[in-house]
Parts: structure tokens; C-alpha cells; sequence
């Protein structure tokens, strides 16, 4: 009679354990499932491709570089770098003021020719080849008056010598030739004056060129310069 009343509460006990037991792991399964359908309060879901509800703020600060913005600010600094021209050179100067003297010699010795008509001594003018003069401009110097056409030849080397001292580039050559009026003696009558600018425009050269070896090293300098851009 023991024996069996032994049994049975074993078998009861038994019972009870697997009960718990089963309990126990439902519990756990509706506490995963719940987990897994409504996350904890203050954490987002995020899904690939799409955007956040919500702004999400990193639990610690982060800081790394941006490649993107370094890249921007190095391409700017070499923008920043303007083209690089050498000085101007004074060779060039002493040869256009020594062309100068010597069209000038010529157009005197075709001026003075008792011999040779006016249209021959206009064309001996238009063959000249460092100066371009046209038609009437050849006309206009010989009809100068011999105390004219001597403060030509006077005045146009130095106006020119003036003009090329300064930088002229291929890019400034307009500016350099409009330069000449306001430089020219005002001791100069009218037709004086129309001859000497003409003439000294005509001589202007560019003096300074661009250096792109040089211009290529500053910016590549002004490049290696730029510190990289950092995100916080």
C-alpha cells in the first residue's frame, strides 16, 4: 500500500515538472516572437534601400575622412592658382626697339627718293615686313613735314621702349597698344601723333609667356597643401 501511494506522487511530481517545463518554453517562444514583431522602445528598424522614419543618433561620436570633400577642396586650391607667365623679357624689348630704329631708317631713306613716284614709294612702305602699314597710313607719312616726321623718328622708339619695359602677354596685346596714346609727347601735331601710334602699335610684341611647367608645379604644391576633409 506504501509502495503505491509512492508511485503515484512521483508520477505527480513528474507531471508537474513537465508542466513547468512546457510553460517555461512557451513563455520564451511568445517572448522571442514579440522581440521579433515589435522591436524594444528606442530602437529603430532599418531597412536596406529605404529612409529612416526617424533621425537616428549614433550612440558615441565618430570622425573619419571624407574623400569626397578632400577631393573638392584640393580641386579648388589648384583652380585658385593662376597661370604662371615668366618675366618679361628684355631681349625682346631691345630687339622691337632695334626694328623700330631700322623701319624707321628705311621709311626715311624712301621719303628723301626724288626719284621714285608716290605709288612706288607707298608700295616700298607696304612691303616693310616687321611693320604693317596700310595705304592711307603710307600716304599720311609722306606727307609729313621734315620737323614732323624727325619727332616720329624720335618718338616712336621711345613710346615702344616705355611699352615693352611692362609684361605684355599674347592675351594683353590690345591692351598694351591702346597704351600708346597716352604715352606719345603732346608736343606732337595731329598727323605727328596718328603716325607714332600707328607705328609703335605695330611693334608691339608679347614679352612674357606662359610657363606651364611652373604653372603645373604650383598647383600640384597648392594640391598637396589641402589637409583632408574630416566628417564628424
Amino acid at each position: 500500500m506504501q509502495s503505491l501511494n509512492a508511485l503515484r506522487r512521483r508520477k505527480s511530481n513528474s507531471t508537474l515538472v513537465t508542466n513547468t517545463l512546457l510553460v517555461l518554453l512557451s513563455g520564451v517562444v511568445l517572448v522571442v516572437a514579440l522581440l521579433i514583431q515589435f522591436p524594444l522602445i528606442g530602437q529603430v528598424e532599418l531597412i536596406a534601400g529605404e529612409v529612416a522614419q526617424q533621425d537616428i543618433l549614433a550612440p558615441r561620436r565618430i570622425t573619419y575622412e571624407s574623400a569626397v570633400r578632400t577631393e573638392r577642396a584640393r580641386e579648388r586650391a589648384v583652380q585658385a592658382v593662376p597661370d604662371f607667365y615668366d618675366p618679361p623679357q628684355s631681349r625682346i624689348r631691345r630687339t622691337q626697339v632695334n626694328e623700330a630704329r631700322d623701319g624707321l631708317a628705311f621709311i626715311d631713306t624712301v621719303r628723301q627718293d626724288s626719284l621714285a613716284s608716290v605709288e612706288t614709294k607707298i608700295g616700298y612702305l607696304q612691303a616693310i615686313n616687321d611693320i604693317s602699314i596700310s595705304q592711307a597710313m603710307a600716304e599720311q607719312i609722306l606727307g609729313l613735314s621734315v620737323e614732323a616726321w624727325s619727332a616720329v623718328q624720335v618718338e616712336v622708339p621711345l613710346v615702344l621702349d616705355q611699352i615693352m619695359q611692362e609684361e605684355v602677354r599674347e592675351t594683353s596685346l590690345t591692351s598694351a597698344r591702346r597704351k600708346v596714346a597716352v604715352l606719345i609727347s603732346p608736343d606732337l601735331d595731329d598727323d605727328a601723333s596718328a603716325v607714332t601710334i600707328e607705328l609703335a602699335r605695330a611693334l608691339i610684341r608679347p614679352n612674357s609667356f606662359l610657363n606651364t611647367e611652373r604653372t603645373d608645379e604650383l598647383r600640384q604644391q597648392a594640391r598637396e597643401a589641402v589637409q583632408p576633409e574630416i566628417n564628424v
